[in-house]
């Protein structure tokens, strides 16, 4: 009996490297947002806190902050509407930092903006009074 030319790694090898793969990249997304769960929420009502914004059982809130599980869909986006970390994270994760970046560095610009207004209209104020 011979072995096919197709490849050095049988089929049933393949997808067993693919979902332990899968559940890597899984295993990555629980403890990346545990750690911005716990970054962005702190004190003993924690879990209560994100449980109450998210409509998520307080066990399942647990385990998201724990590492062993990491939120899906619906909760993820309420997540993200509530913690900086968790989008950025998200983000990262996507490989769409980038993106944050971007509004980051809009916002700063639209806030220098003001402040040079600011400044610009104390400095007429202050050459008007003499």
């Amino acid at each position: 009996m011979s072995f096919p030319n197709g490849g050095k790694i049988f089929p049933h090898q393949a997808e067993n490297q693919q979902a332990s793969a899968g559940a890597a990249a899984l295993t990555n997304f629980a403890g990346a947002m545990s750690k911005a769960l716990n970054r962005d929420f702190a004190g003993s009502s924690k879990i209560k806190t994100v449980a109450k914004l998210t409509g998520a059982n307080e066990r399942t809130v647990k385990n998201w902050f724990s590492g062993a599980y990491g939120p899906s869909g619906s909760y993820l986006v309420l997540l993200a509407r509530h913690s900086n970390k968790v989008l950025e994270v998200f983000l990262a994760l996507a490989g769409r930092d980038g993106l944050l970046q971007e509004s980051e560095i809009a916002h700063l610009e639209e806030r220098l903006i003001d402040l040079l207004s600011q400044h610009r209209s104390h400095i007429d104020e202050n050459s008007d009074a003499t």
